[in-house]
């Protein structure tokens, strides 16, 4: 260890490595764990929702071609929505 309490790298200088310094590392896997958590949570609810059909394609009345609902107009034909 040097100066402020952080470890000495093999190359001679003082870093923040992970050579068991502050926390070792735990707040970073925690927080790693609860996105993973939270992804996989997002995957599963709209794979659960494709597969049960309650996803539905948004379409132009002019057209019938898939459009945003964002928009008051359809990209494709400029028709309104």
């Amino acid at each position: 260890m040097s100066g402020a309490g952080l470890p000495v790298c093999a190359t001679g200088m003082t870093c923040r490595c992970q050579h068991g310094g502050v926390g070792d590392g735990m707040v970073r896997d925690g927080l790693e764990l609860l996105f993973v958590v939270a992804v996989g949570g997002m995957l599963w609810s709209a794979v659960r929702r494709l597969r049960a059909g309650q996803v539905s394609v948004h379409r132009c009345g002019a057209c019938g071609r898939p459009t945003s609902r964002a928009y008051p107009r359809c990209t494709r034909c400029g028709a309104p929505l």
